[in-house]
């Protein structure tokens, strides 16, 4: 019966090493997919950030453009007024 006993004393240390090796497979898998799930979201910030910049420069570049043909159009448009008024 000494052997018995015996066995079951291995057995039961090697199931409880087996549980805390799952256990820590469990936690290392957890730590990893909560790593992924950070790196995303950071990967999903700087895209947004980005995206914010580009519009703003594409918003500062149509509004440069705007301001020159505003400008361009009034200096022809007090052209044309000029050159009528020095005719009369």
């Amino acid at each position: 019966m000494g052997g018995t006993s015996s066995l079951q004393s291995e057995v039961s240390t090697s199931e409880s090493e087996l549980e805390r090796f799952r256990d820590r497979q469990v936690k290392g898998a957890r730590l990893e997919l909560e790593r992924m799930r950070y790196n995303f979201l950071l990967a999903k910030l700087k895209c947004e950030l980005e995206d914010k910049e580009k519009q703003r420069l594409h918003e500062e570049t149509m509004e440069k453009m705007r301001q020159q043909a505003v400008k361009g159009l009034t200096e022809r448009l007090s052209g044309v007024s000029d050159s009528k008024s020095s005719k009369f």
